[in-house]
């Protein structure tokens, strides 16, 4: 999709949004006040398997990456990309998680790259753009703020391949109204198609944004699961969902030969 489409798409949803902005707004409110406070997950570094030289996973991202919704990182998604990468390659996997739940792309370049002190690492995971919807930052900025983030992380890291995550399904959390999913579900759709746009002239940066589809995994995992079965509150994944995400991006960075 072009940028003058999702410009189009953008501004569309934004006149859609307008009569029903005070609505929204309470509904808002409502979720917030009624979902659970869930704090982030302990264990923010971390290692699967043993080796003389261990693969070093480094993630940055916003609740996701923080590991809500779970205890420890070794039930989030870190831990299960660790081991799954440890296993099919049959080495030891160590991870540093830099995460914080409210992330943006911009804040995430302003607090949380710079805590990344010498750190080294084979493979760079971000996971960013609830926040980003939720705050209906444009997707011209966006993207514009990502390619910042990139160039930041390329300055810490050197070369290292850096995997940006699919955007959260914002249209499938069951805490949202439908209206509220489908306002702010399709702006994290158009936040996607720009970071597939911006990431595709971006040496060694990948976009896995087929790898959270809920409707692909009830087929693959079964059709007994709920809808709720993939939330721990109505909006951050379970430890269901955390474990399927990693395996499916582990599958996508073998596939693509990132490490």
């Amino acid at each position: 999709m072009n940028r003058t489409l999702i410009a189009a798409r953008y501004a569309l949803g934004v006149l859609l949004a307008i009569p029903l902005s005070p609505f929204l707004y309470f509904q808002g409110r409502r979720v917030k006040k009624t979902m659970p406070k869930l704090p982030g997950a302990t264990g923010n570094e971390g290692a699967a398997g043993e080796s003389e030289r261990p693969l070093r996973l480094l993630v940055l991202g916003e609740s996701t990456m923080a590991g809500v919704g779970v205890d420890t990182h070794e039930n989030g998604f870190t831990g299960a990309l660790a081991r799954y990468l440890s296993e099919r390659l049959t080495t030891g996997v160590s991870w540093k998680v830099f995460a914080e739940s409210g992330h943006t792309a911009k804040t995430a370049l302003e607090r949380l790259v710079p805590l990344i002190q010498g750190a080294q690492a084979d493979l760079v995971i971000v996971g960013l753009g609830a926040n980003d919807a939720f705050t209906v930052n444009r997707p011209e900025r966006w993207g514009r703020q990502v390619v910042a983030l990139i160039a930041a992380l390329r300055e810490k890291l050197g070369g290292v391949p850096i995997v940006f995550l699919s955007v959260p399904p914002i249209r499938e959390f069951p805490a949202f109204s439908r209206p509220l999913r489908f306002i702010v579900g399709n702006l994290a759709v158009l936040l996607s198609k720009e970071l597939d746009r911006r990431v595709v002239n971006q040496p060694g940066v990948y976009h896995a944004s087929k790898c959270l589809v809920l409707q692909e995994w009830f087929k693959i995992h079964g059709a007994h699961l709920k809808r709720s079965d993939f939330f721990s509150d109505g909006v951050h994944p379970s430890e269901l969902t955390y474990r399927i995400w990693a395996e499916t991006t582990g599958a996508f960075i073998l596939e693509k030969n990132l490490i």
